[in-house]
């Protein structure tokens, strides 16, 4: 089928994964709109700071940003490092204020961040292709699994953004290549799986369910011995190894399991639910990635007809790992990223072996122009991450039209305008649990560099304080407010109504469907959605205030 080489599609497929991804590298900034990635970041600084890589002693320091494995944290540390030489290096302020500088816009380290995400994302593209391969033995599922995850919406939209999730993704990958291995000795290849599965916990704990595959690898696709597991000392060595690297990582940060709070195990559970949980949580990106379901379901049925092994090796990991998430947590697209790697690689089976069904080559040509619309969704995600967020959008926009120390107000998720030391005073006596260490380093260096423009910026958007909001009309005007930035349907935003019945709209930005959303990892809805949207996030307005 192929006219080019081989090498040449593959090359072609990577290249093409890693500039779909580069493309949203700043998507968001200077906001942290992308939950997840915060923690990492903040805490490889924190680490940078304290001068130690062990946030065991300094427990009270990092638990307020960190509540994960710290890994991926120390994978940021010689890079960060570099970074912070290079601005201390260039840096012509006072030295006191060096660390609130840097704070006051920390986009540079979400890009590095971020970038070696995108390195690891197209990394998985080619540990999908070589698993592919080694299974079935043939260069063109390989290539259409490969092609499959390079365009897929939700891999790219963890890929662009410095999300853990990924790891989720390239340790099960990296798991299924070593497993599936045709040069290794079995005791290499079983050393070097449960090795990386131990060591994946230290950047994400749902990587612990990788022991599972090993097993089910073992006694399903190669049809094991199950009295093996308790005989031979090699499987009690890997046990022991496996242990060690699960433990590692909460010796050295207890706080490891600080999203418990997430863990949905006490509400009511049903059997039904149990039973149906892999279509469920298949649902979760379906609408979005059909064309990919679609032959991955047709990959399953090839596979129980000509590929046994795999098709229980498979379906019973999905269906292991569906469960759990049933029964533990609950179902998000992000979540399904540890059964994307089974998923795409049934996708280019099945559709390699549906394309050989049939004979006419023009006819099995025209069909491969299926793959090209996951394609353009995905192409069409790019260019909405590179126009950018509406909040980002808005914050431009008010940086270079609203006068400096003028006074507004913003109510948005996870936004916030620069801001001064009054309006910080003024925050605090509102709600001091509202401020965020990014208020205080903006208006430190509000305060000494002229050149810095800010505003008398109240933040709103985790002030909690019912009789301020009772009030709000009479508080606008006997506190002078000048203009208003808000996110409408956002958290008391109906509270500014009268507030905005009588203000002068000065600019809005549409923004698109929550249910489509590059922040939220999560694309729920019909892709054809993208191309009805202007921008991604929120609708957001912004009023100049009559008094």
């Amino acid at each position: 089928m192929f006219k080019i080489s081989s090498q040449k599609w593959l090359i072609f497929i990577l290249v093409l994964a890693f500039l779909i991804r580069i493309a949203g590298v700043s998507y968001g900034l200077p906001l942290w709109l992308v939950d997840d990635e915060p923690p990492f970041v903040l805490a490889a600084l924190k680490m940078l700071e304290l001068k130690t890589l062990l946030p065991v002693l300094h427990l009270a320091d990092f638990k307020t940003v960190l509540y994960y494995p710290p890994y991926f944290s120390y994978l940021y540390l010689p890079f960060f490092a570099a970074l912070v030489a290079v601005k201390f290096l260039f840096y012509k302020g006072a030295a006191n204020l060096f660390a609130a500088y840097l704070l006051s816009d920390l986009s540079q380290f979400f890009i590095i961040a971020r970038v070696i995400n995108i390195f690891v994302g197209a990394a998985s593209v080619y540990l999908i292709y070589k698993i592919a391969k080694n299974i079935f033995a043939d260069e063109t599922p390989a290539l259409f699994a490969a092609f499959f995850v390079a365009t897929s919406l939700i891999h790219t939209a963890i890929s662009m953004t410095s999300r853990h999730w990924l790891s989720v993704f390239f340790f099960s990958a990296l798991v299924l290549f070593w497993l599936s291995h045709p040069d290794l000795s079995e005791k290499k290849r079983y050393f070097r799986a449960v090795f990386f599965a131990g060591l994946g916990v230290g950047v994400a704990v749902i990587n612990s369910l990788l022991a599972i595959l090993i097993a089910l690898w073992y006694l399903l696709y190669e049809k094991g011995m199950a009295l093996r597991l308790f005989k031979e000392k090699f499987f009690y060595l890997l046990y022991a190894i496996f242990g060690a690297l699960f433990t590692l990582p909460y010796i050295l940060y207890p706080e490891s399991l600080g999203f418990k709070a997430d863990i949905t195990a006490e509400t009511a559970k049903t059997i039904l639910g149990a039973v149906t949980s892999p279509i469920f949580f298949t649902k979760t990106i379906a609408a979005s990635e059909f064309i990919l379901i679609a032959f991955a379901a047709a990959g399953l049925i090839f596979s129980f007809k000509k590929s046994r092994n795999v098709f229980w090796t498979f379906a019973a990991f999905i269906y292991a790992y569906s469960i759990i998430f049933y029964l533990v947590f609950r179902f998000e697209p992000r979540f399904f990223m540890g059964l994307l790697p089974f998923y795409v690689i049934l996708a280019g089976y099945g559709f390699w072996e549906s394309q050989k069904l049939i004979s006419n080559r023009i006819l099995a040509n025209v069909f491969a122009l299926i793959l090209l619309v996951p394609l353009i969704f995905t192409l069409r995600l790019d260019w909405l991450a590179i126009k950018n967020d509406s909040r980002t959008l808005a914050l431009t926009w008010a940086e270079a039209n609203i006068p400096a120390r003028s006074k507004i107000m913003v109510l948005a998720r996870l936004t916030n305008l620069p801001t001064n030391k009054a309006a910080v005073a003024e925050q605090e006596k509102l709600d001091p649990a509202s401020l965020r260490k990014v208020n205080l380093a903006q208006a430190e260096i509000a305060e000494n560099s002229p050149d810095f423009k800010s505003f008398h910026a109240l933040n709103l958007r985790d002030l909690s304080n019912e009789s301020f909001y009772e009030n709000i009309d009479s508080y606008v005007k006997q506190n002078h407010y000048e203009y208003l930035f808000i996110q409408l349907a956002y958290r008391d935003s109906e509270r500014f109504k009268n507030i905005t019945k009588n203000a002068t709209l000065l600019k809005s930005y549409a923004g698109g469907d929550s249910r489509l959303s590059l922040a939220e990892s999560q694309f729920i809805a019909n892709p054809l959605g993208l191309f009805k949207i202007s921008e991604l996030g929120p609708r957001i307005e912004i009023y100049k205030i009559n008094q």
